[in-house]
């Protein structure tokens, strides 16, 4: 065809390139139409000879338009779109229509009753979790980049090796359900680092005890409020002092700068933005895989460093709560080892500055202390006296040798077995899926029970994303929580004498008591969602009759509420009382609270509402990862029977077995970590 111009040639290729997607869309589609499909478009009706001469014909057609597009000096264009990146896209649009069948879209199709809303909400809620799953699974590199992270680890312990099988079955045997509940135990094998976070009131020292300790004076120590940021200390081999941001970036500065980064005066509001501080420095005393954490001070005006201390709650392994000996424990200290219990960290408290007392008083004083915690709990922690100043210095090193050093090794033990545990559970699991596909291999029929685990499933997912989607516009307002703890204090006062220290006490004691009132609804509310999605997981697997695949994450990590600075602000004037009523007594104090200590109180809950309702977001997000995880091995186990099975199967069935084998022997071999 000679003569054809650009225009021509182009024409030419788009033709083809019309054709040959016209044809194979629609032989696809037929073929589709007797395979997975739910929807069919076309009703297979070709008979197998028919189909043969399609597929011959067509491979023919493509043959001569490739020759004639080679012998025109035409070029067929590479693909530029990524075929994931428009399946992910797909996913997207997807899910914009599934949000679609919610209750709240469909009244505008009409009326919709309470049961059916519930309907719609499972429905929904159901399938958008698939989506999701599908998405973040795609996200992943090859395999679930588990393999990978495991060869990281460079532990080549039974527990290791178990989970470095796990994940080479579930990839060759396409178990895409049981690879988020793997994915969660390697990062936990993975954390390895013992965290120790010390906390206390300002002044309470902190620094220089970890100074001591690491015998080194690094860290900024003073009078007034100095540390401001978490300073993260942990062993190496030459002393490193790395600054991280807001924005991810790090940088390295000398130890003379630390000042200022962490302190009020050198970072003032943290102006810097300043994430953590890390220090890495030498120490005979410490080894690799242990971190301390100095925190901000609590009770200080500035109310972030606070908030950055009490973040530390819910992450640490071990929490120290230091009180200087001179005061004492007070309410905040009680209320802030009542929280790291909650969390579940193991807890020490320590009275510093020992020197400061004579001998008869510090025994006294510990005697109160220890009084005052099992007055307030049920299981109250150690409490030990420290200094850092001679000669009562060793009395430091006792506690550190005879108690700290026992509990670290106790932990990192606690963490391993539980690791084991969970590795066994999951390798089990395991195991059971591969045998139930190899006995299924040549059954006729099917059971089917995963139809009713499915509903179970759903309706867990539906109550974890109802819980997802309230707003924080439920919590209270600052502004009337604030004249509601104005109002009740003043009325209290109203009632008799009081002085400027009962006013800050009894403005204090309300506002915890109604902070604690929201934080406890929140609690409540957690603790439902937990129970029915727990709830739905016990079922499924006693329909399954398995095991249940795990334990949920408990409702742990409250954050405390600090009202130090409220009482701070709290100081009214004290009038004398004569023949003024008791209605215009509390008129009267509720003006002067209003003008002292209002704006204060308004900031500080609302700081506080903003940490609870993270950390009620954070245990939502907790109990949906693990919550999922344990629910796919569940529709894994409900669905064995329809996967794949050959010969290679019972191979796989005996070195999991070999290896779980091999695990328990080793648990055996060390007891104290079962």
């Amino acid at each position: 065809m000679p003569g054809l111009n650009e225009n021509h040639r182009r024409h030419l290729l788009l033709t083809f390139q019309h054709v040959d997607e016209t044809l194979s869309r629609t032989f696809a589609a037929a073929r589709q139409s007797q395979k997975d499909s739910l929807f069919q478009t076309l009703k297979y009706d070709f008979t197998p000879d028919q189909e043969y001469l399609i597929a011959v014909y067509l491979k023919e057609l493509r043959r001569a338009m490739a020759r004639i597009i080679r012998a025109h000096g035409l070029t067929i264009p590479e693909p530029q779109i990524s075929a994931l990146w428009a399946f992910r896209s797909t996913l997207l649009a997807v899910s914009n229509t599934l949000e679609e069948i919610r209750p709240q879209y469909m009244v505008g199709y009409g009326p919709v009753d309470e049961s059916a809303r519930e309907d719609l909400q499972t429905i929904s809620a159901e399938l958008l979790n698939i989506i999701d799953q599908l998405g973040k699974s795609l996200a992943e590199p090859p395999g679930g980049n588990i393999s990978a992270r495991l060869h990281r680890l460079g532990n080549p312990d039974q527990t290791a090796a178990l989970a470095a099988q796990l994940a080479e079955i579930i990839t060759r045997r396409n178990l895409v359900e049981i690879r988020p509940a793997l994915a969660v135990l390697v990062e936990r094998m993975e954390h390895t680092e013992l965290e120790i976070a010390v906390f206390g009131r300002v002044s309470a020292g902190k620094s220089s005890l970890l100074n001591f300790l690491w015998q080194h004076d690094i860290l900024p120590v003073g009078a007034v409020p100095v540390t401001t940021i978490p300073t993260r200390l942990i062993y190496g081999p030459v002393l490193k002092v790395t600054v991280k941001t807001g924005s991810d970036k790090s940088m390295v500065i000398q130890p003379t700068q630390i000042e200022d980064f962490v302190t009020q005066i050198g970072n003032p509001d943290n102006c810097k933005h300043v994430t953590e501080v890390g220090i890495e420095l030498p120490c005979t005393r410490m080894v690799r895989g242990i971190a301390f954490v100095d925190t901000p001070g609590l009770g200080a005006l500035g109310g972030q460093g606070s908030a950055d201390a009490l973040a530390y709650l819910p992450r640490c392994d071990i929490g120290l709560v230091l009180a200087s000996a001179a005061v004492g424990l007070t309410d905040m200290d009680i209320e802030l080892v009542a929280a790291l219990r909650r969390a579940g960290g193991e807890i020490m408290v320590l009275l510093t500055k020992a020197d400061l007392l004579p001998e008869h008083d510090l025994a006294s004083v510990l005697t109160y202390a220890q009084d005052q915690l099992r007055h307030h709990l049920d299981n109250p922690p150690e409490i030990h006296a420290v200094s850092v100043r001679a000669p009562q210095a060793p009395m430091t090193w006792d506690w550190f040798d005879q108690s700290l050093a026992p509990l670290l090794g106790r932990a990192a033990a606690l963490r391993a077995a539980s690791i084991q545990h969970k590795l066994k559970q999951l390798g089990g699991t395991v195991t059971d899926i591969l045998k139930r596909r190899a006995q299924a291999a040549d059954a006729t029929t099917r059971n089917d029970d995963d139809g009713n685990v499915a509903v179970l499933l759903a309706h867990g997912t539906m109550v974890l994303d109802a819980a997802g989607r309230v707003s924080a516009a439920s919590l209270p307002t600052p502004r009337r929580l604030a004249d509601d703890i104005i109002d009740r204090t003043a009325q209290t006062l109203a009632q008799g004498s009081w002085d400027v220290e009962k006013a800050s006490q009894e403005i204090s004691a309300i506002a915890r008591a109604r902070v604690t009132q929201t934080a406890g609804d929140i609690i409540r509310q957690l603790t439902d969602v937990r129970d029915q999605v727990e709830r739905s997981l016990r079922k499924a697997a006693d329909l399954l009759a398995c095991p249940s695949p795990g334990e949920l994450p408990p409702i742990a990590g409250l954050p405390i509420f600090d009202p130090a600075s409220i009482a701070a602000a709290a100081r009214p004037h004290v009038p004398t009382w004569t023949k003024i009523s008791v209605v215009m007594r509390r008129h009267v104090l509720a003006e002067q609270f209003r003008k002292s200590v209002q704006s204060r109180l308004g900031a500080v809950l609302l700081d506080y509402n903003k940490r609870l309702w993270h950390w009620r977001g954070g245990m939502l997000g907790d109990l949906s990862i693990h919550y999922h995880a344990a629910a796919a091995v569940l529709r894994a186990a409900a669905t064995a029977c329809r996967g794949h099975c050959d010969g290679n199967i019972l191979a796989d069935i005996a070195v999991l077995e070999q290896a779980l084998a091999q695990l328990s022997a080793a648990a055996d071999r060390h007891p104290d970590l079962d």
